[in-house]
């Protein structure tokens, strides 16, 4: 299928940054900067609303609480009987059950992220529904932290997962992207 048309949310920093700029299709962002608050339900109904021509939705920005998995479910709700595709930027965090003994709210808040994409794959469905489960990605969230530097992940690897994913007439319901430990990259 040839897509036509992208939306992202948090396009002006980091990861939706870098697909916002590098994706070959007409794109529209949605973020603070903007006047599109994920975190606001009349902001997440708006959102649905202007990509009812959309054929690809990136769900970026993670705002507060469950904000991404509530537009997550917005989306699919108004897409699920179309020829669409929603991709929704992860983590492998979702996988980490503490941080330094402690339980960490972003990785419970990308694990229920996970659960609700693993959930709404097992509906009969004509919207595609797939998922970019980053490692640490160099952004500007993750500046600052010399002892990581050698773990993050070059930001640009945010495009190149979307475009293959669009790239293919395969489905894929996931992708993982890992640091490459032996720095042979």
């Amino acid at each position: 299928m040839r897509y036509k048309s992208l939306g992202v949310t948090g396009h002006t920093s980091g990861i939706g940054k870098n697909i916002f700029e590098n994706i070959d299709l007409e794109t529209k962002g949605f973020s603070r900067s903007n006047g599109y608050n994920i975190d606001l339900e009349n902001d997440r109904q708006r959102i649905v609303r202007e990509l009812e021509t959309f054929d690809v939705f990136v769900n970026n920005a993670k705002g507060e609480g469950m904000s991404q998995v509530r537009l997550l479910m917005q989306i699919f709700e108004s897409w699920k009987n179309q020829k669409k595709i929603i991709i929704n930027i992860g983590s492998l965090a979702a996988r980490m059950c503490s941080f330094r003994g402690r339980p960490h709210l972003y990785s419970i808040e990308k694990a229920a992220l996970h659960n609700a994409v693993q959930q709404i794959q097992m509906c009969r469905s004509t919207c595609r529904v797939t998922e970019i489960l980053f490692g640490m990605v160099d952004t500007p969230a993750n500046t600052g932290h010399p002892e990581k530097s050698e773990f993050l992940l070059d930001v640009n690897i945010a495009h190149k997962s979307v475009k293959q994913i669009l790239a293919v007439n395969e489905y894929i319901p996931s992708i993982e992207v890992w640091p490459d430990s032996w720095g042979t990259t």
